[in-house]
């Protein structure tokens, strides 16, 4: 059977040491600076209609609509600017949501418009209201 000696502590090499931290360091700001920044998603609705929202390009905005009117998709008005990533409706409670890319620099008008959203044993006005939000990417 082998039998060791005492455990003694190893002698610091100063270069050696110096060495090994400057490529720990060095690693870990190449990775921190190469890794893509998460930008947060912007949320919009219907109480936002006749805003101005100002993104970044790669910024995404999410448009979602209710209030228990029937909504049309959103849509924008200069897809060079902002472009659709996604959109649908429910047309059984009226909601309509929108995801968004801004992709240029410019301004664009993201719109949908309501209307009475007819329920069995309930009259309906007959309107159509527009919604708009004004996006400028830069």
């Amino acid at each position: 059977m082998l039998t060791a000696g005492p455990l003694l502590p190893a002698r610091r090499r100063p270069g050696l040491w110096r060495a090994t931290v400057a490529v720990v360091v060095l690693a870990a700001v190449a990775a921190c600076s190469s890794a893509p920044h998460a930008v947060a998603a912007v949320r919009a609705g219907a109480a936002d209609g006749g805003r101005t929202i100002h993104l970044r390009p790669g910024q995404v905005l999410e448009v979602t609509l209710h209030t228990g009117e029937k909504w049309s998709v959103p849509t924008s008005s200069d897809p060079s600017v902002l472009a659709a990533d996604s959109a649908g409706s429910d047309p059984t409670i009226g909601d309509a949501t929108a995801t968004f890319t801004a992709v240029g620099p410019g301004s664009a008008t993201v719109a949908s418009n309501r209307r009475c959203l007819l329920r069995p044993g309930r009259v309906c006005a007959m309107y159509i209201a527009g919604w708009s939000l004004t996006v400028t990417v830069g």
